[in-house]
């Protein structure tokens, strides 16, 4: 989010305000962790001996995965939840 955002004028779904900024975080927040579930299917489907070696890449995407899950985690866990 922007510096000169206004979050009073902040619209996600049906939520207004800082409370549409706290569901905003959460939804990026899930779509994340949904992503790393993702990659670690594709890891157990990639071992096989037909696969190139895909590990390093996969592991790598893991880490920034849960690295920008945990960032997001923390900003929304920092802010007051809103209704």
């Amino acid at each position: 989010m922007s510096s000169g955002t206004d979050e009073s004028q902040e619209q996600w779904g049906e939520l207004r305000g800082p409370a549409a900024v706290y569901g905003r975080l959460h939804g990026i927040e899930m779509r994340l962790d949904h992503m790393r579930d993702e990659v670690e299917e594709v890891g157990r489907w990639a071992d096989h001996a037909a696969c190139p070696d895909i590990s390093g890449h996969l592991k790598r995407a893991l880490e920034i995965l849960e690295e920008a899950q945990r960032g997001v985690r923390q900003a929304r866990e920092r802010r007051p939840h809103g209704s």
